[in-house]
């Protein structure tokens, strides 16, 4: 078995165009989910070595446009 790699994704609702910023170890098995590619769009998967770090980065950056109460 593969070591599992730390990810952040990047996922787009398809009906509201929102995007959620998430981490996994099994980028594929979120992706199936998250229904990528039925309801949603994966934007983006960037491996880091501190996943947990590269999610609080993504949403510090992204704040500004964060919904109350939505993840």
């Amino acid at each position: 078995r593969l070591p599992s790699v730390e990810c952040v994704c990047l996922i787009q609702e398809n009906a509201t165009g929102l995007q959620m910023i998430g981490m996994t170890t099994d980028s594929k098995r979120r992706s199936r989910q998250l229904k990528v590619g039925v309801s949603t769009t994966q934007v983006r998967v960037v491996q880091c070595r501190d996943a947990e770090k590269g999610e609080r980065v993504f949403h510090a950056i992204f704040k500004h446009k964060r919904i109350p109460q939505y993840e």
